[in-house]
């Protein structure tokens, strides 16, 4: 049997974080309980561990574009950068 396919993933790496293209802030991740080691982003190898450990095989990241330019949240994670990580794990 095959296993899953996670149909929306955003991409959160050290990328991400470095570069605020995420929602997400200290108060946000200490409400989910996210834990301390992955605050700075999650590399794609770490992420493809994840995966095998809840039974996916493949994820679909998304790029995304969320608020506008002149908003404080404003976040865009473009195909170029989604690509990247497509290059790095190819089968997943």
């Amino acid at each position: 049997m095959a296993g899953a396919i996670d149909i929306v993933v955003n991409p959160f790496t050290a990328t991400e974080i470095v570069n605020k293209q995420n929602g997400f802030d200290e108060h946000f991740m200490e409400q989910v309980r996210m834990p301390e080691d992955m605050r700075g982003g999650v590399d794609i190898q770490r992420y493809a561990g994840i995966m095998d450990e809840a039974g996916v095989d493949h994820s679909l990241l998304i790029a995304v574009r969320a608020g506008g330019r002149q908003m404080k949240y404003n976040i865009e994670i473009p195909y170029e950068q989604v690509a990247g990580y497509c290059r790095e794990m190819p089968t997943r």
